[in-house]
């Protein structure tokens, strides 16, 4: 399998999603120094189902290109975002399993933008309902 070197040429559905963020791939992926494309997803703070509309489902700042480690826990509210980037993670998540899947606390997202902030906020919503 291919590394992905320099701007990413691989995946045409995820740079049309993420089309106004950085071009190199190592700031491209949110907050990993992951670059195996089979290993990445698009992962959104506010879920396609609870979009209002078609342009807040493909607004670019409801995304973060994430590693599939990362996407799972994200959208099941078990990992957030801090409105400065910082990873937060749910205290059902056990010391043991937080070391495996490397949620040391030196994750924080790469690339932010104002324009995150609402759907950040609604993800850390729902993050705390879900007993964060």
């Amino acid at each position: 399998m291919a590394l992905v070197q320099g701007p990413l040429t691989l995946l045409p559905e995820l740079e049309r999603s993420f089309a106004p963020w950085p071009r190199d791939a190592s700031a491209f992926v949110a907050a990993t120094d992951a670059q195996l494309v089979p290993a990445l997803r698009a992962s959104h703070a506010k879920p396609w189902a609870d979009c209002a509309t078609d342009a807040e489902r493909l607004d670019v700042f409801n995304g973060f290109l994430l590693s599939a480690n990362l996407d799972a826990l994200f959208d099941r509210f078990l990992i957030s975002f801090s409105d400065a980037g910082d990873l937060l993670v749910s205290p059902q998540l056990s010391s043991t399993d937080r070391q495996l899947l490397g949620l040391d606390g030196s994750l924080k997202l790469r690339w932010l933008a104002p324009a995150h902030g609402p759907y950040l906020a609604f993800h850390r919503d729902r993050f705390e309902a879900a007993g964060a």
